[in-house]
């Protein structure tokens, strides 16, 4: 049991040390600031940046007008 504990605790400790945190901060307005990028994977539309309530989120819609 105690090997069985040991082995779960190096496997998750591995992962955490592995992991990558990835953040973003949208209030200069830019989704491509701080070496970010957007992608088109099909279509025109590309990403955008939006305020609603004081707060910025990305966007996207594939809206056409009908």
């Amino acid at each position: 049991m105690k090997k069985l504990f040991l082995f779960i605790n190096i496997v998750f400790i591995n992962y955490v040390i592995s992991a990558q945190y990835l953040d973003k901060n949208f209030n200069d307005l830019s989704l491509t600031s701080g070496g970010w990028s957007t992608q088109q994977v099909v279509g025109i539309y590309d990403w955008a940046v939006d305020v609603f309530g004081g707060n910025s989120f990305a966007k996207i819609s594939n809206y056409a007008g009908s």
